[in-house]
């Protein structure tokens, strides 16, 4: 079996790249930080509108906006990503190095209190909007030698209370890129998966939570699953190892499959599989204070 290739620039020794969801969180810091380290930059977003905050941040990391080309794409709408893939290619004449297909969203609360139409735009959002952005860009990858970074989650190593749906997306990201891997590796397309525990970023500044009733059986675990969010947002480390861990893995001669960041991911990462499951369980609910009594009646 061939190994997958290290990767090559263009001959011009220009890098491109397309990167979704870059108006904001890890996909803007990602996108700021490869236009500082000379790749040329196509940052996709659903509101180009929104790309104010995406040039401040290639300006703070010392680059010029101007180099990075801003695209609108929803992950939601196949159309709209074969549309923007191809305007990459035409700007590229065909070539692609890397994809980064980072939009997700955040959707929290007890699985019987979240409708099924949030889980499925969970769903639509982080799982098969990452897996047809890189099926678009395939084709150029294949050619070019290139690689795919995921960015998936702690919460794709171990199940967390309050966070079905979301774990589920991760779970299939997690599973969906391992399969992947191997049919690309072959044909010199490497494939890595980022694992982030909680850092810095706007997705939990503004989460979307689905409450009990006050006088339901998940009340308490509203109430604890809110606080936690929202120390998540003030007391969460800053995003950069995510960011660096991305890089890594576009620049690395043997790109690793996996990339846990963060000591709670490295930490679920190195306990899943090793301790009992009654054990590992008991960590996971002492770990995000998550536990809640069970109802009377």
């Amino acid at each position: 079996m061939a190994r997958s290739r290290s990767h090559h620039a263009s001959p011009t020794g220009t890098r491109d790249v397309v990167i979704t969801g870059a108006s904001r969180g890890f996909g803007r810091l990602i996108a700021a930080r490869l236009a500082a380290r000379g790749w040329r930059v196509f940052a996709t977003m659903r509101d180009t509108s929104a790309r104010a905050a995406l040039d401040q941040a290639v300006a703070a990391a010392g680059a010029d906006p101007a180099s990075v080309t801003v695209l609108p794409l929803d992950v939601l709408r196949p159309d709209s990503i074969e549309a923007a893939v191809s305007q990459v290619l035409e700007r590229t004449g065909g070539r692609l190095d890397a994809v980064v297909p980072n939009a997700g969203i955040f959707v929290a609360g007890a699985f019987e209190n979240t409708p099924a139409e949030a889980i499925r735009r969970v769903m639509e959002t982080n799982y098969f909007g990452v897996i047809e952005t890189v099926r678009a860009t395939l084709p150029a990858l294949r050619a070019a030698h290139g690689r795919i970074v995921l960015i998936s989650s702690d919460s794709g190593l171990c199940g967390t209370p309050s966070l079905s749906g979301y774990t589920a997306s991760k779970y299939a990201i997690e599973g969906w890129g391992e399969s992947v891997s191997y049919e690309l590796g072959p044909l010199g397309v490497a494939l890595s998966i980022v694992e982030p525990g909680p850092f810095r970023t706007d997705i939990l500044l503004t989460p979307e939570i689905h409450r009990s009733a006050p006088e339901g059986p998940y009340a308490a675990l509203s109430d604890v699953t809110e606080t936690a969010l929202r120390s998540l947002g003030s007391n969460a480390p800053d995003p950069d190892p995510v960011v660096a861990a991305v890089v890594k893995a576009l620049s690395a001669k043997k790109p690793r499959l996996r990339y846990p960041v963060g000591a709670e991911a490295r930490l679920i990462s190195a306990c899943k599989g090793v301790l009992p499951h009654r054990v590992f369980g008991f960590v996971v609910l002492r770990a995000t204070g998550m536990t809640h009594r069970r109802p009377h009646g």
